[in-house]
């Protein structure tokens, strides 16, 4: 809120109240739906079939927090597109619904900022990743067995890698200077489309069947 008092005494005020809604359409239907829950629903990722939303609060009603160091936490959520009743999932940015929508990637703020899997269902969340490398954006590939995301490492630009969701090294697939939040993967998980450096749109090799040596 702001005010400022005159010197006849008179007083001006002004208050500014803050909302991001989510909407949705389907395809069989020209009418949006309203999937925003809280008071500042962010979306990450839709499913497949369209009936799932990943997606998470970053206003206070959300339970966003301040930790320690000052770092910014949102909160992830994940909803049917039929309205119903949205699950929180637990803490972070949310980045990427699993195929078989078991799992969500967060981004934990930190520095270097890395991903968390979390269980949309039963089970234990755990680290996804754990190394030097600035995590940003995530993408899962069709399989299910590894993901895309941008980051970058010290000292270097902005790159896209893939890595196992199991575990091992991230490997780099494109140059530096990519766009690290506007990239897509093909639907048979062979192609990543990207902005590169020099802004024009590139077709990167298959990441699945990229080099690891």
């Amino acid at each position: 809120m702001l005010f400022d008092i005159f010197r006849d005494g008179r007083m001006l005020m002004g208050r500014a109240s803050w909302r991001r809604e989510l909407m949705g359409i389907s395809a069989d239907t020209d009418k949006e739906h309203d999937l925003s829950w809280l008071d500042y629903s962010y979306p990450g990722d839709l499913s497949v079939d369209g009936k799932t939303v990943l997606f998470d609060e970053e206003g206070v009603g959300g339970g966003a927090r301040y930790g320690k160091m000052q770092e910014l936490t949102y909160t992830l959520y994940i909803r049917n597109t039929d309205g119903s009743a949205a699950v929180r999932l637990g803490e972070g940015t949310a980045e990427a619904l699993s195929p078989d929508q078991k799992w969500a990637i967060a981004q934990n703020p930190g520095t270097p900022a890395q991903f968390r899997l979390l269980p949309t269902k039963a089970g234990e969340s755990r680290p996804l990743t754990n190394d030097n490398i600035n995590h940003n954006a995530a993408r899962w590939l069709p399989d299910g067995k590894q993901f895309v995301f941008s980051g970058n490492e010290p000292g270097h630009g902005v790159r896209l890698y893939v890595q196992d969701v199991e575990g091992g090294k991230a490997l780099a697939i494109t140059p530096e200077g990519v766009n690290g939040t506007a990239f897509a993967i093909s639907v048979d998980g062979q192609t990543v489309a990207a902005i590169g450096p020099d802004l024009k749109g590139y077709l990167y090799p298959p990441p699945a069947m990229a080099s690891r040596e």
